[in-house]
């Protein structure tokens, strides 16, 4: 038996089988469906999109996953006394609510399009005169992203920040009280996800509305796929500042500095340094750093 207040083992155990469940359903996800992100992403610009390289704080994410996942089996099966049953389940079912987000957000609808082809001919017409500038229409299909599924895709990314975020908040993985001390890679993978899932999430409800709004986007060339990568040290433009990723920013100060939880900070802080600068984003880095300060002295001083 474990110490008082803690779950059954078999209720813990199965908390960390849906965790490990969770990882591998996101990772197998991504391969399947995963590469068409980058058109999606690519048809409906959103000001505060991170560049391309943003996205690999995927693989730290994934790897504290895993890391978690391996630390709990170890700590359960040594001595029973670690239970953070609750952030597992939360934890587990975040990701995956992240495996099913990938194929809703990449689905494609085909739809016909008119091509129009320019012809030069320099044959004489009955008035003399010679045809050009004159079209030919045809006809071809062409794959779009699909509204309904990104609003789809939408919810079940907001579910998945949601739930990370509720690991974060219940989870006790910080506490120096536990029998086995601070568990720190729980502790980061919850964290971390919650971070950067909060601001993928934002992302993706607005790419549903502007894909359901009725006022198409210019459409992506094979060259724009990927958009010039710009970050923090880029010149700043007007037309991409937004106070939208401070308002985010706030939200995580406010938690990080509350439980106290450094690592939360952290991936909005990456995002941050690959998106579009702009005044509202500095000031933005700088409550992020203050909070994780915040929380660093309050769990050092604890």
């Amino acid at each position: 038996m474990g110490t008082p207040g803690t779950a059954p083992g078999a209720l813990r155990t199965a908390s960390v089988v849906v965790v490990g469940v969770g990882l591998l359903s996101s990772a197998l996800s991504n391969v399947l469906f995963g590469r068409g992100i980058g058109d999606v992403s690519c048809t409906y610009t959103v000001k505060y999109s991170p560049s391309s390289p943003a996205f690999w704080i995927w693989y730290p994410i994934y790897v504290l996953g895993l890391l978690a996942v391996a630390d709990q089996i170890n700590a359960n099966s040594t001595n029973g006394e670690y239970d953070d049953t609750a952030s597992n389940f939360l934890y587990g079912f975040a990701w995956m609510a992240a495996a099913a987000w990938t194929p809703a957000f990449t689905r494609t609808n085909k739809i016909e399009v008119d091509n129009k082809i320019e012809v030069d001919s320099k044959e004489p017409s009955l008035n003399s005169t010679t045809k050009t500038g004159l079209t030919e229409k045809g006809s071809s299909t062409k794959e779009i992203p699909y509204p309904p599924t990104l609003a789809l895709a939408a919810v079940f990314l907001v579910l998945t920040a949601a739930l990370s975020m509720s690991a974060t908040i219940v989870s006790n993985a910080w506490s120096k009280t536990l029998p086995n001390g601070v568990r720190s890679f729980s502790a980061m993978a919850y964290a971390s996800l919650a971070g950067w899932t909060l601001i993928a999430s934002s992302l993706n409800v607005i790419i549903a509305y502007k894909a359901n709004d009725n006022v198409p986007d210019p459409p992506c060339d094979e060259e724009d796929e990927y958009p010039n990568t710009y970050n923090i040290l880029s010149k700043i433009d007007p037309d991409y500042s937004t106070p939208t990723p401070l308002v985010l920013s706030l939200l995580v100060a406010v938690v990080a500095s509350l439980l106290p939880n450094p690592v939360l900070p952290i991936p909005v802080i990456w995002a941050l340094l690959w998106i579009q600068p702009s005044y509202w984003n500095y000031t933005a880095i700088v409550v992020l750093i203050a909070s994780f300060s915040v929380a660093v002295f309050r769990l050092v001083s604890s």
